[in-house]
């Protein structure tokens, strides 16, 4: 049988044995911090990717500004994602001084291309727009020359397309853009495309 040296009693001549400082603690704090650090860039990250790339993060975003939106939007019959293309059933927008319904709108795009500092679209269509503003009691500016016009990147839109846009005087007593009402202006089958350098 080995004897076990006893251990050494402590008395103010022979200091205690301190612990090293604790490095695990460090490590542990460490990690911690860098879990949570992940943890504040990976969450953001992937809400906008699911609110970007799928349909059901778009379904959300429509939801949300129906929800936050005050009233002066509503958006139905979302399908499809905002990274590739995305259809709208219905948008309708009420302020003060605006009454605007959107049927069928429809985006198809190329998103990567915003790296090369381009906007490319291959279709910007809408089956029907209708709008209404409040006529303005203040009188008209004079005409003036318009300013330069340019844009941060460059624009190819392939194909823009409205089946009809009427636009229709103001009616307070119609709670939608034109009612029963004849359009002030009309236009059918509308389709062009659009291309700028910027």
């Amino acid at each position: 049988m080995t004897d076990a040296p006893a251990p050494i009693p402590h008395t103010a001549d022979t200091p205690a044995t301190e612990s090293p400082p604790a490095p695990r603690r460090r490590r542990r704090w460490l990690r911690g911090l860098l879990i949570l650090l992940f943890l504040l860039i990976a969450i953001p990250l992937g809400l906008v990717a699911w609110l970007l790339g799928s349909e059901s993060g778009l379904r959300q975003a429509a939801a949300l500004a129906n929800r936050f939106g005050g009233g002066m939007i509503a958006i139905d019959g979302v399908s499809g994602r905002v990274l590739d293309g995305m259809r709208l059933g219905e948008v309708r927008v009420r302020t003060a001084d605006l009454r605007l319904d959107l049927q069928g709108a429809e985006l198809r795009w190329t998103p990567r291309a915003l790296f090369d500092k381009r906007a490319e679209v291959a279709r910007l269509a809408v089956d029907s727009v209708a709008l209404a503003t409040r006529p303005s009691n203040e009188p008209a500016p004079p005409p003036a020359e318009p300013a330069p016009l340019r844009l941060p990147l460059a624009l190819d839109v392939a194909t823009v397309a409205v089946g009809e846009l009427k636009v229709c005087a103001w009616a307070d007593s119609q709670s939608g853009p034109c009612g029963e009402d004849e359009p002030t202006f009309a236009i059918k089958n509308f389709t062009t495309g659009v291309t700028s350098d910027g």
